[in-house]
């Protein structure tokens, strides 16, 4: 039995909660999905709107398909995940702030269905500016 399907996701994405709540959401799975962690921050709730990276995981384990070590997370409700993501990559690969891109993977997360997001994501690899980039999305 389905509790929750892609398009319970979709609408839930198109309410104004959702801005706050989808960090907290990833950051509930993150720690449900690992004992291993040296670092996590995932400001949520009111909290979205603080500067920096969305999230920080630094682990020793991998996490969904994303390799140990660093990963810095962007994550976005826009309609159009396509801009977010292309703006978020963008922004971040200009000005990683402290960290270093060869090292880190870059996670860019929507509840929005992308397509494209596998494309996305093969374009980005190929300027080899980040360790690994990955893309989380329902399909």
């Amino acid at each position: 039995m389905k509790w929750i399907t892609s398009t319970t996701i979709k609408q839930w994405a198109d309410t104004r909660s959702a801005q706050g709540l989808l960090p907290e959401l990833i950051l509930r799975l993150i720690r449900a999905t690992l004992t291993n962690t040296s670092n996590i921050r995932f400001p949520n709730g009111d909290a979205v709107h603080l500067t920096g990276w969305d999230g920080v995981v630094e682990s020793a384990d991998a996490i969904f398909n994303i390799s140990p070590g660093i990963s810095l997370w962007e994550c976005g409700v826009n309609a159009n995940p396509l801009q977010k993501a292309n703006e978020d990559y963008n922004k971040r690969t200009k000005d990683p702030l402290k960290y270093d891109k060869a090292s880190a993977t870059f996670v860019f997360v929507t509840p929005r269905i992308w397509d494209k997001a596998t494309e996305w994501v093969q374009e980005k690899k190929q300027s080899k500016e980040w360790k690994d980039i990955v893309h989380i999305c329902p399909f």
